[in-house]
């Protein structure tokens, strides 16, 4: 009976300081956050995405010029946006070789690749701080693209008309100018890395402009011609390369319910900025969608604390943001669903 009673005593005392372990730990290390899946953590999706090739095989030379472009840029986009009707009904009938531009449109067109040209010839572009009045939220990445981004993209297909028009009227150097000026817009925005829709659009912008050029080069019999358009075509497919990569991405950040696990694994690994940019911009809707997860939520409030802290102007901007964070914010979730 003694020795059953002592086995009883035993099994209590074992289940007891099981118990005051796991309570322990827990107090001491906390709930843990949820762990990454495939989409991150497969061989080289957290690399940094870029072209090998030098931009000199595209432009002349790399752009040099005090200033910053994003602001030529977005009086660009903007004035696009204002006159996009009126030059793309035009463009319907109006690359016909001989065909002469009506003046209103030709203004239009002229004033808007002046201010294209004015940005590619600017060595820097601060487009997500400075020019869109540092909109770091919580919205979708579909409409953060509408309103920043596609203005832009607007332009480019804008220069790619008047650049078809010159084509045609036979005013070659002009077309390729315009071209020029037209990818290293994209170009600047591919290279700020502050926000995926900028990269994305501008890797776009550019393989749209080598498309334009290479059907100029293409016409030509020049051997030197020749090299260029297949310099230009090895180029594109990086780019193509770039935007794939980036497109398979896009599910983890820009997805309703984005995995807690995969957001956290993006902030702390991920060698593009842009990307981390994202992944810190949804820890703020985390404080209500995570709420009910211990450990998503500590790890959340780490990583904004963490990166408040930055040396990095965006990083430390998006982090502060999520900060920010509140409950207007969250009931203005403009399509967000906070139940991740």
């Amino acid at each position: 009976m003694g020795s059953k009673i002592g086995w009883i005593l035993a099994g209590v005392i074992i289940l007891a300081v099981a118990v005051f372990i796991m309570f322990t730990q827990m107090n001491i290390f906390g709930p843990s956050p949820e762990e990454p899946t495939a989409a991150t953590t497969a061989e080289g999706i957290l690399d940094f995405q870029e072209v090998d090739a030098d931009v000199t095989v595209v432009l002349p030379a790399k752009p040099t010029g005090s200033g910053n472009a994003a602001e030529d840029y977005a009086a660009a986009g903007k004035a696009a946006d204002e006159n996009e009707l009126s030059i793309t009904d035009y463009y319907k009938d109006a690359t016909k070789k001989g065909e002469t531009v009506p003046s209103d449109i030709a203004a239009k067109m002229e004033s808007i690749r002046k201010l294209v040209a004015a940005g590619a010839s600017k060595e820097n572009f601060d487009y997500v701080l400075n020019v869109t009045g540092n909109k770091f939220r919580a919205v979708p990445l579909v409409k953060f693209h509408d309103e920043f981004v596609n203005p832009l993209q607007k332009a480019s297909i804008m220069m790619g008309i008047l650049a078809k028009y010159h084509r045609a009227m036979s005013n070659t150097d002009e077309a390729l100018a315009i071209q020029r000026d037209r990818f290293t817009m994209g170009w600047h925005m591919m290279n700020e890395r502050a926000r995926v829709p900028v990269v994305m659009g501008g890797v776009k912008i550019q393989r749209d402009a080598i498309k334009g050029m290479i059907r100029i080069y293409s016409a030509s019999e020049k051997a030197e011609d020749k090299t260029k358009v297949a310099n230009l075509r090895s180029y594109n497919n990086q780019l193509k390369n770039v935007y794939a990569i980036f497109m398979a991405k896009m599910d983890i950040v820009g997805g309703i319910s984005p995995n807690a696990g995969d957001v956290f694994n993006i902030i702390e690994n991920d060698q593009g900025r842009a990307w981390r940019i994202e992944g810190l911009l949804l820890l703020g809707p985390f404080k209500y969608g995570e709420a009910h997860h211990a450990g998503n939520l500590k790890k959340a409030e780490e990583l904004m604390g963490q990166f408040s802290k930055s040396d990095d102007p965006y990083e430390k901007a998006a982090a502060q943001r999520s900060i920010d964070f509140n409950d207007d914010d969250a009931s203005d979730n403009d399509g967000w669903n906070f139940e991740l």
